[in-house]
């Protein structure tokens, strides 16, 4: 083998590898992966692919976007006790301002929610995002009370996110509040409901503070 052809061998591996290391620490700049990094609401990382397709944070910031609210109105809740044990969310909305399905639910308009002894109309959305629902014995409820609100057209079913009432006037659905949210789990078997702290704690982390 002459030296030259040594030479040019030599140069061209040299190429290849360079090339290798640039594209594997994706610096070059006509030639970009087709995955990028960007921040979520919540500051934390998150893979978006080309079609910029992202998905659902795992956990909730209320600061941000409690999802079962518009975002403005998420810190207006006050916190409602029943024996020392909150068991629900009080608001005062102004018109116009909407409430959203925290997951996928089946409705039901005319429903009754207890609170503090007192028998409240209300929306009630019953979780069936698992496949499973129908057979399961412990079944999760969201409770919406209002005072008047446009609710004609609702559907049986709701996809997390879409709208279950907006409310028309801000006339107080108890002496506080012209909108109040609860949720609630209910065991079959036993007969029995309680709130559910732990969705409540998920949706309004402030609530407290």
């Amino acid at each position: 083998m002459s030296k030259s052809l040594k030479i040019f061998l030599g140069v061209l591996a040299l190429i290849v590898i360079s090339f290798s290391l640039l594209y594997y620490f994706d610096l070059i700049p006509f030639f970009k992966k087709g995955v990028e990094t960007i921040k979520n609401n919540n500051g934390a990382d998150q893979t978006a692919t080309e079609d910029r397709s992202i998905a659902l944070p795992d956990q909730i910031n209320t600061s941000s976007d409690c999802v079962v609210l518009d975002k403005e109105n998420c810190s207006l809740g006050k916190a409602i006790y029943e024996n020392n044990q909150l068991t629900a969310v009080g608001f005062n909305l102004p018109k116009g301002g909407g409430v959203y399905a925290p997951f996928k639910g089946q409705i039901e308009k005319n429903s009754t929610v207890l609170l503090n002894g007192i028998g409240y109309p209300a929306i009630e959305l019953m979780d069936i995002t698992k496949d499973d629902w129908g057979r399961q014995e412990i079944r999760t409820y969201f409770y919406v009370v209002a005072s008047n609100f446009q609710s004609q057209t609702i559907p049986e079913t709701l996809e997390r996110g879409q709208t279950i009432i907006v409310i028309n006037e801000t006339s107080k659905v108890q002496e506080d509040y012209n909108l109040i949210l609860t949720f609630r789990k209910y065991d079959i078997k036993a007969n029995q409901g309680e709130t559910n702290l732990d969705l409540l704690k998920q949706f309004f982390p402030d609530l407290g503070k």
